[in-house]
């Protein structure tokens, strides 16, 4: 009977070249170049609309204006928490309340932009749309998002954590605020040698979260909750994670591709 250090080196083995395998697929079956893999995978979640888009130079970002903003934030938040160490405690209430007002301000502006292509609603916009206030409000919920990730990730994964909050100060919370804020004016430039980097993260952070979210999956599956003391021991669950979240940006882009037959956004 196989123990369980050859049975564990199999399942790695077999993980790996599944993996490898579906990475070399995705790879040659998408648009070539850098920016070809970063809108294929924002093709998986989002509509991609020109008009809903910033641009540098010619070409629109892998992502909408709304979705840059978001993944923007997410990310920004998660680089800070992970500087701040492994802190499971949710923010502070009175931050609570301000994310809440992120969340709702997204909701209001994503309705209002949404109205026109409602054809079968036919009601009047509340105020113009624009990519700014998309950008703006996306950013918000993606920080809202990002900070209550950390904690959630920490809680399940970790050992050892620390139980206060890495919010525990409104310094703290300024600082990625101002990040942000930082971020999205250098989108809103549209200068090309700006946009570029902010191009490839934003589309990393699409897969980065769902390979958080995937890998959170995966350990609970296995009720390894709780098990790992630092992100080497979860090397393996994090590729897990990560070969799921390809699996589904995949099969999102072929089902997408099949239906529409063009990489190019949606058009209303």
């Amino acid at each position: 009977m196989m123990n369980t250090n050859k049975r564990t080196l199999l399942i790695r083995i077999v993980l790996l070249v599944a993996v490898a395998s579906l990475a070399i697929l995705w790879l040659v079956k998408t648009p070539s170049g850098i920016f070809g893999k970063t809108d294929s995978v924002a093709y998986a979640v989002c509509h991609r609309m020109e008009s809903h888009t910033y641009h540098m130079g010619e070409r629109p970002m892998p992502l909408c204006a709304r979705d840059t903003g978001m993944h923007l934030g997410i990310l920004i938040t998660l680089l800070f928490h992970f500087k701040w160490g492994k802190q499971a405690g949710m923010p502070t209430r009175k931050i609570q309340i301000l994310l809440g007002i992120f969340f709702l301000a997204f909701a209001i502006d994503g309705v209002n932009s949404t109205l026109p292509v409602l054809i079968i609603i036919k009601i009047d916009q509340w105020y113009e749309p624009l990519n700014w206030l998309r950008l703006a409000t996306g950013a918000g919920l993606g920080i809202a998002m990002g900070s209550v990730l950390i904690p959630v990730i920490n809680e399940s994964l970790w050992v050892e954590v620390n139980q206060e909050s890495a919010l525990s100060s409104w310094s703290r919370f300024g600082q990625i605020l101002l990040v942000t804020a930082i971020a999205g004016f250098t989108v809103t430039t549209e200068i090309p040698v700006l946009l570029y980097p902010l191009a490839i993260l934003t589309a990393a952070d699409v897969l980065l979260i769902l390979t958080l979210i995937f890998t959170i999956v995966w350990v609970m599956i296995f009720n390894k909750d709780n098990h790992f003391q630092g992100w080497k021991a979860l090397l393996w669950w994090l590729l897990a994670g990560f070969g799921t979240a390809l699996a589904l940006i995949a099969v999102m882009d072929w089902v997408r591709f099949s239906l529409t037959g063009t990489w190019d956004g949606f058009v209303f």
